[in-house]
């Protein structure tokens, strides 16, 4: 799958779980044209970088998730886990940190528990 079609399918993934049903509706929410989304749906033309961020906005997702493989997206779309990366991924750097080191701490302490 080349980069044109990994973007163009996980928006139609992202619009369908955003209940985004037109590209007319998504043009709305992103500021981008009509135009511009079908080129990018139909793999005509590239997005630009201004066009990632606004779209990922628009999507409720990061650029990053724009352009990954469909199978690394669909763990994040359509699981209870969506609002959690969601949120996760807006903290600051020193608040993402805290959150790591204690999962990490989590995971030694129920791991030292279940190796006993």
């Amino acid at each position: 799958m080349n980069n044109r079609e990994v973007l163009a399918t996980n928006i139609k993934s992202l619009m369908k779980s955003a209940g985004i049903r037109t590209q007319t509706q998504l043009a709305r929410i992103t500021g981008i044209s009509q135009t511009q989304i079908g080129n990018i749906l139909r793999q005509d033309k590239a997005a630009s970088i201004d066009m990632l961020v606004r779209l990922a906005n628009g999507l409720n997702c990061e650029p990053w998730m724009l352009l990954s493989p469909v199978a690394l997206l669909e763990k994040f779309v359509n699981t209870d886990f969506v609002p959690l990366v969601y949120c996760y991924v807006r903290l600051p750097q020193s608040d993402q940190d805290a959150v790591w080191d204690m999962t990490h701490e989590l995971y030694e302490a129920a791991n030292g528990i279940y190796s006993s």
